[in-house]
């Protein structure tokens, strides 16, 4: 959503090595918060604990950590534009600032019913952890007869100014500005390496996780779901768009990986008309708009997104749009471009499941790819040097739909015998259907698991068609050294569900 470090270890997340930074522990102090503490405390322990998030973070400097105890976090209901955690100190490459949950404890950062505030989390500095937090939006207390109503003055407020600013350039644009339909749950800009790890991120009116001009970005093991209703800036579950040049390094700098992603959609159409005033995106994931950086030149580095799991989003499962040097790995899409939102068509979106959007130097390799009766599984759009094999295709309703496309010589056009696929094809965008997603958010790992049987099983590629290779995957659930296509593999659940279940135990 649009609005106006060097790496010295590695962490094994569900079987993927992706870079993170540590802090020097002889230079790093700990902050402890609790709801039952006092800002006037020092925070050096848990039993001088400070009560707010903010208030830690103004005592942090680089290397240091923040440790939440269990409870809920939010902010002043008459406090405009006031994020429950802005971060405006940075650390350095070897020493970050960490915000996470304490051990064994359940802390929930939440916007749900303060109509006045956009973001729950406001990242504005660089070398910044966030892990093991719940953190929730206020799109449960938005209807879609208020969001579409809010949309239409909006857009009628944008086009006359838009209008009056063509005849006399002092007339000022009005964008969308209404926080309750338009918030994010994490929203990070103008930074350097940034980690967002270990969430449960769901009910955001806009985006889910958002970065903008960013460069050395990690998403990873998240869970993000029920997002992007409302808003009319056209966000996404998990969205990095216009990535910033901090250096001109050409090696992977932007990791999205071992995320799930799901029931996201826009019912509301993108503000700006030339998009044709239509709902644009509530994609799973999209890499967005990489080609317009900070200083006007096109992105170098490479982004991975891998091992994620996207299903029942408005949009895409996982897409590019505008964005170059992108590989989308070993991920599952099922059953997206449908809408989530019962009374929406969320523009009746049919770009596939995953789905490159004019862009280039980018690779499709190893994906378990399943569309709706009708709906594209994937699709080709005025893309250079885009490479697409070893992936299996399947529609619901038999033989996938390819557009633009032919099939790779080693794609597999078959059913791809989900272990139990049904018990997560409808939507999960209702009160209660919402309980039970923050209850088991990672209810996917066991529905798409692959069958022993399965097709996508041991087929596999650890060499792009360029030569380049593949980064080594202990596939989740794998029996043996073979790459299967997709996120998951047989026996997945009992394979990382202890891994996967940690940040939500209460």
């Amino acid at each position: 959503m649009y609005r106006n470090g060097s790496v010295i270890n590695f962490t094994k997340i569900f079987g993927i090595l992706v870079p993170l930074v540590f802090a020097t522990p002889s230079l790093a102090k700990i902050y402890y918060v609790s709801n039952s503490g006092a800002d006037t405390n020092s925070g050096s322990t848990a039993a001088a604990a400070l009560q707010t998030l903010q208030k830690a973070a103004s005592l942090t400097v680089p290397g240091d950590t923040v440790l939440v105890m269990s409870g809920t976090y939010s902010t002043s209901p008459t406090a405009w534009n006031n994020a429950v955690l802005t971060v405006t100190t940075s650390g350095t490459a070897k020493n970050p600032i960490t915000f996470s949950a304490a051990p064994g404890q359940h802390p929930i950062i939440t916007t749900a019913g303060n109509t006045d505030v956009w973001d729950a989390v406001d990242i504005q500095a660089s070398y910044i952890v966030l892990s093991g937090f719940e953190i929730i939006g206020n799109a449960q207390n938005v209807t879609l007869a208020q969001a579409t109503a809010t949309g239409i003055a909006e857009e009628a407020a944008y086009v006359a100014s838009v209008a009056a600013h063509a005849i006399n350039s002092k007339t000022p644009i009005v964008y969308p500005n209404d926080p309750a339909t338009n918030g994010n749950c994490v929203y990070a800009q103008n930074a350097v390496g940034i980690t967002i790890t270990n969430n449960l991120i769901h009910d955001c009116s806009a985006g889910g996780i958002a970065t903008l001009s960013t460069d050395y970005v990690t998403v990873s093991a998240n869970v993000v779901f029920n997002t992007s209703w409302w808003t009319m800036y056209g966000s996404s579950g998990i969205s990095l768009g216009r990535a910033l040049n901090s250096d001109s390094s050409t090696a992977y700098k932007n990791f999205v990986v071992n995320n799930i992603s799901h029931d996201n959609g826009n019912t509301q159409p993108y503000y700006n008309f030339a998009f044709g005033g239509v709902p644009t995106d509530g994609n799973g994931i999209i890499i967005d708009s990489n080609e317009l950086t900070n200083d006007g030149k096109p992105y170098t580095g490479r982004t991975l997104v891998m091992g994620n799991i996207v299903y029942n989003n408005g949009g895409t499962g996982a897409h590019t749009y505008r964005s170059d040097h992108v590989d989308m790995l070993n991920n599952t899409a099922f059953m997206n471009n449908q809408c989530p939102v019962a009374g929406s068509t969320c523009g009746a979106i049919n770009s596939g499941q995953i789905f490159a959007n004019t862009s280039n130097d980018v690779n499709i390799y190893n994906n378990t790819i399943m569309a709706p009766a009708s709906k594209w599984a994937y699709q080709s759009w005025q893309n250079l040097n885009v490479s697409e094999d070893y992936n299996l295709f399947y529609s619901a309703s038999g033989p996938a739909l390819l557009k633009n496309h032919a099939p790779g010589l080693h794609d597999k056009l078959t059913n791809p015998n989900f272990a139990s696929a049904a018990t997560i094809a409808l939507s999960s965008a209702s009160p209660a259907a919402d309980a039970a997603a923050i209850a088991n958010p990672t209810a996917a790992i066991t529905a798409l698991s692959l069958l022993s049987t399965s097709p996508a099983r041991n087929v596999g590629t650890v060499q792009l068609d360029s030569g380049a290779p593949i980064q080594p995957v202990a596939m989740n659930g794998n029996q043996d050294a073979a790459i299967d296509l997709g996120a998951l593999s047989v026996s997945a659940a009992a394979a990382i569900k202890p891994k996967a279940n940690r940040w939500y135990k209460r």
